[in-house]
């Protein structure tokens, strides 16, 4: 399913390369490949999400997610948020955004 376009509502910070954030899979696939010389076979994204307020006596969170029980590969295991940038996607940025909606 492709990513709607909301993709201004991204908060990224200055470190984050913005040419491959708003490459296409195919176009990343080409302008960078692997140590072997060979395109990526997938191209995986993750986002983390934080939730940060400024005076605010809460901690800071950040969003990680647990795998099923049931999983073959980590069981029960906390990560970001994340997956893989399918061809439907106009950007990896656009890939971001689907996988949060």
């Amino acid at each position: 399913m492709a990513a709607s376009n909301h993709t201004e509502s991204i908060y990224t910070a200055n470190s984050i390369n913005q040419e491959v954030l708003n490459a296409t899979r195919d176009g990343f696939r080409a302008s960078r490949l692997s140590v072997t010389g060979k395109p990526y076979d997938k191209i995986v994204i993750g986002a983390a999400a934080f939730r940060y307020t400024p005076g605010s006596p809460d901690p800071p969170r950040l969003l990680l997610l647990k795998g099923a029980a049931h999983e073959h590969f980590y069981p029960n295991v906390f990560e970001i948020p994340g997956g893989k940038v399918d061809p439907e996607d106009l950007s990896i940025k656009h890939a971001v955004v689907r996988d949060r909606s």
